[in-house]
């Protein structure tokens, strides 16, 4: 398992979080190459694709994002 983490620095943390995984769960149910699981809280969430999987924290003043991949083509879109 691959695996990129990063993290990004904001006061709205959870605010980030909840529309990014909205803005997926959306996409995903209109383009059928962007087919996603996503589930979320104001704290956690998880994005599932069929090639890895995105986790998301948030935290007091960062946003932390890890995705997964079993290759390295799969980890770099999952990254995108």
């Amino acid at each position: 398992m691959l695996i990129a983490e990063a993290g990004v620095e904001t006061e709205r943390s959870s605010r980030y979080l909840v529309q990014l995984c909205r803005h997926v769960s959306k996409v995903g149910r209109g383009h059928s190459r962007m087919q996603a699981r996503v589930e979320w809280s104001d704290n956690r969430g998880m994005i599932s694709f069929d090639w890895g999987r995105c986790t998301l924290r948030a935290l007091p003043g960062v946003l932390m994002l890890r995705a997964e991949a079993s290759d390295e083509d799969a980890l770099r879109r999952n990254e995108h």
